[in-house]
């Protein structure tokens, strides 16, 4: 017995804290159970209630700074948001299964981009100003369509604290998902889709046991990196594939360094036959990008012919990328 447990503490010792990971919270099966009805204290939004639209909901909450809730009835919301509340706000969707994006009954949507708005901001199906929101089971989608066009579907503004995001769906094709410098956002069981720089932003990402689906060729990230800060775009126990009948095979880099000093690691996950082989590719003049894999398996994570590549020694835990996690994460679900 004791020299099994030595055996083990050593292997912990040389795969740098491997056996320590953080993300054994997440080792659990989640609970599947349906979620139809208001929790208390909770707004209810959608037809024949008070507040048919999300705007008006927001409004109903004031200036305030206490905790409050948003329950979204099935539907699909034509709005765009600008969320700026100054207390913690949790905001749900109706679901059969709260374990599964793919049962989600709620989408917000709204359609332009960039050019036509003004500024990646403005193009934002959902932006988030405010620190200390969750979203359980929404989809947020940007439906410009597939034109080379940037047209995000979810900000994460500058500063943006403690966003998290459980069992949602994020859909557009370039630029899907913007974390803005300082923000720190954790996205649990997500699907997000693009084709473009579709993770992309100068803030830190955590993204545990979700689905990232390319629907052309591109690059799922563009780190926008430019200073030595903690920011991160760690992608831990995910699947990379490509969406149903796109044939992508070799057509897909990890991503590219949108700002100097980008910095991305994918970890334990799936890497499928539709990264190309050198991985990385250039963006930034004089880039010096920190691009990381580590312990991934699938047809594309033979990493002979990687370009830009740093050298890993182990797997990134979340307290390097998020370091007051435990205070703010979900980690029941």
């Amino acid at each position: 017995m004791w020299c099994f447990l030595l055996f083990t503490l050593a292997s912990c010792l040389f795969n740098e804290g491997l056996c320590s990971s953080p993300t054994h919270h997440h080792n659990h099966k989640r609970q599947s159970k349906s979620r139809t009805t208001p929790p208390p204290n909770c707004i209810p939004i959608g037809k024949d209630t008070k507040n048919p639209t999300i705007k008006s909901a927001l409004a109903s909450l004031g200036t305030g700074n206490t905790p409050a809730c948003l329950f979204l009835n099935p539907g699909t919301y034509q709005e765009q948001i600008v969320i700026n509340y100054k207390g913690p706000l949790t905001v749900y969707g109706s679901t059969p299964n709260s374990a599964a994006y793919s049962a989600n009954t709620v989408t917000i949507t709204h359609s332009v981009n960039s050019a036509t708005a003004g500024n990646l901001d403005k193009s934002s199906t959902v932006l988030v100003m405010s620190s200390n929101v969750k979203f359980y089971n929404v989809n947020f989608k940007n439906g410009f369509g597939p034109e080379k066009s940037q047209a995000v579907a979810f900000t994460a503004h500058e500063d943006s604290r403690h966003l998290s995001f459980y069992a949602c769906q994020f859909l557009s094709h370039q630029d899907t998902l913007y974390v803005k410098s300082g923000s720190t956002t954790y996205f649990n069981a997500c699907y997000i889709e693009g084709n473009t720089d579709f993770i992309f932003g100068g803030g830190s990402a955590w993204l545990q046991s979700s689905t990232i689906a390319s629907n052309a060729p591109g690059y799922i990230t563009a780190s926008g990196r430019d200073k030595d800060d903690p920011s991160w775009f760690v992608f831990d126990k995910c699947k990379i594939i490509a969406t149903p009948n796109s044939k992508l095979s070799g057509k897909v880099f990890l991503g590219r360094p949108w700002r100097k000093l980008a910095r991305v690691m994918f970890q334990n996950s799936m890497l499928s036959d539709i990264l190309h082989k050198e991985g990385w590719t250039k963006m930034a003049d004089g880039a010096t990008p920190l691009f990381y894999e580590w312990n991934n398996t699938g047809a594309g994570a033979k990493i002979e012919g990687r370009r830009m590549e740093s050298k890993a020694t182990g797997a990134v835990k979340i307290e390097s990328v998020l370091r007051d996690w435990e205070g703010w994460v979900d980690r029941k679900f």
